[in-house]
């Protein structure tokens, strides 16, 4: 039996033809599986302005080739050239149905030729299954019997597919094996989707993540009071927006605020949500030591002594900071919020206590699942935390994977896109993981993301991983390769975490955590094959 498009069941008899519906039904009874029937077949062609062209049947034989029908139904005639047909509601002019037929074809032909560069033969008949073809009757010069398939012929199942393969052989030229998959997948049924819009998609979802939860906004104004506060929030629970927001609030307020953070490149991000704000300082704590070191005329160097470089940072540094305040070289502030406080050195809460004003605010925003620096989880306030138990910042699918990670890690808030699942890749060396990780850019840029939405994460510093390599590729200059620690309390849309478990210090579950918690959107992880996720 001949496959159909549409299917003769989704075709609709109300409002069908009934000629073509006989039509159908006999080519149905008739045709092998070696056949595809096209219903009402559109094309457009380009000439001028647009114009829809339409052939009634498409008939397509993978050796023998292509057929257009013309149907005509009721009881035919010609008369001095004219075509007529007649029927219960009486008798009427109608264009010739073979110069239609032909007329299809070419603009078929056409259509092919202009839009694939290719050849094909043709050829075209008409079916009249109301009406008998006499014996012996004259057809005009442009009309041969094969070329009529009458009510006869397609009310006989052998005589109806002799007919047809008899026009065919008549007209087309048979087909190989190349020239029919493209006149069937490329021509007559192409299969296609609409490439989606990634940075419309990332846009979106991005406006979905990016706010704060109704819960957070009432946890804010219940704490409006009270000016020493502990919040724990796990990665992507908004503990970033909401330090901000209080900040803001703050600052409107009239009160010098200062937010205080460990990591630089977060310094240089919160800079960039609030520029220019009126009554809001931002820096990192060793930003601002090394400012405090110049306002006491103290030298801010680095020991050479790689020795002394851990103590530096660790104690001297915060001595600067602490010999400022006390000379009253540094002014202090109405409020301090610090980000990310985990990060800080349980000595530094000294000096940066003594840059908070009496009666002051000072709000420490923490995670001790993200503890990467080993840091002692003591802080000079000593109320108990409020829990922010919400992810704000990842997808569904995203945030569900931290979960399996940490099983204390916060799940999704209610409404949060789903997002796609996060990919887990597996190498065997450092060759393969940049070939796997150059095959995965190339796929994201080729889908219309941009690198600036990329961001690749690796434990170690970047100019130690073999990835640094792939910045010296044109393609890829600009792309974003960053630590894990130093990219801590930020995030990107697309996150490649890479370099993971090929030594026990790649290996330590907190980086995976940190790692993955960091992409908005997309993640893909890299690890070695010894180390399973």
């Amino acid at each position: 039996m001949a496959k159909f498009f549409p299917d003769l069941q989704e075709i609709k008899t109300s409002s069908t033809p009934y000629s073509e519906i006989s039509v159908l039904r006999a080519l149905k009874k008739s045709l092998s599986d070696d056949f595809y029937v096209y219903q009402s077949f559109s094309f457009i062609e380009k000439k001028e302005t647009l114009k829809e062209g339409e052939a009634d049947l498409v008939v397509f034989h993978k050796q023998r080739g292509l057929l257009i029908l013309e149907i005509k139904g009721g009881d035919i005639s010609i008369e001095n050239g004219q075509w007529f047909s007649a029927n219960k509601q009486g008798k009427y002019a109608i264009k010739n149905p073979f110069d239609q037929a032909r007329k299809a074809k070419h603009a078929l032909l056409n259509k092919i030729h202009t839009k694939y560069n290719f050849f094909v033969e043709i050829g075209y008949g008409v079916c009249f299954p109301n009406s008998v073809l006499p014996l012996n009757v004259r057809l005009p010069m442009n009309i041969t019997q094969e070329m009529i398939l009458d009510s006869e012929i397609l009310s006989q199942h052998i005589k109806c597919e002799k007919a047809i393969e008899k026009l065919l052989s008549a007209w087309a030229k048979p087909l190989n094996n190349v020239t029919a998959d493209f006149i069937q997948h490329q021509v007559l049924a192409p299969t296609f989707r609409l490439i989606p819009n990634a940075k419309l998609s990332l846009i979106e979802t991005d406006e979905q993540l990016l706010q704060l939860t109704q819960a957070q906004y009432n946890l804010l104004d219940f704490l409006e009071a009270q000016k020493q506060v502990l919040i724990d929030g796990s990665a992507g629970t908004g503990k970033t927006l909401l330090l901000l927001e209080k900040a803001r609030r703050l600052a409107q307020d009239g009160q010098h605020v200062l937010i205080l953070c460990f990591n630089l490149k977060l310094s240089e991000y919160l800079h960039s949500l609030v520029p220019n704000q009126t009554n809001i300082t931002i820096d990192s704590f060793h930003g601002l030591c090394e400012k405090a070191a110049n306002l006491i005329h103290q030298p801010f160097i680095e020991p050479e002594n790689t020795d002394e470089i851990q103590a530096f940072y660790d104690q001297t540094t915060a001595e600067f900071l602490m010999s400022a305040i006390e000379t009253q070289a540094i002014a202090v502030f109405d409020a301090v919020l610090v980000d990310e406080g985990q990060d800080f050195n349980e000595t530094w809460w000294i000096p940066i206590s003594s840059l908070v004003k009496s009666k002051g605010w000072f709000y420490i925003f923490y995670d001790a699942k993200q503890n990467l620096f080993a840091r002692s989880s003591s802080f000079p306030i000593t109320s108990a935390p409020y829990f922010l138990r919400e992810n704000c910042r990842n997808t569904t699918a995203i945030s569900d994977s931290l979960c399996e990670i940490n099983p204390n890690a916060a799940p999704s808030k209610q409404g949060s896109p789903i997002g796609e699942k996060p990919t887990f890749v597996q190498w065997s060396s450092y060759e393969e993981q940049a070939k796997l990780v150059k095959t995965c850019l190339l796929k994201l840029l080729s889908e219309g993301y941009k690198l600036s939405d990329i961001v690749i994460l690796t434990p170690y510093k970047p100019e130690k991983s073999l990835l640094i390599e792939l910045k010296e590729e044109k393609n890829f200059s600009e792309l974003q390769l960053e630590s894990i620690m130093k990219f801590k309390g930020l995030e990107a849309p697309i996150v490649l975490l890479c370099d993971l478990g090929l030594n026990k210090f790649a290996k330590r579950p907190e980086l995976l955590f940190t790692g993955a918690s960091r992409a908005r959107q997309l993640l893909f992880v890299f690890s070695h094959v010894d180390y399973p996720i």
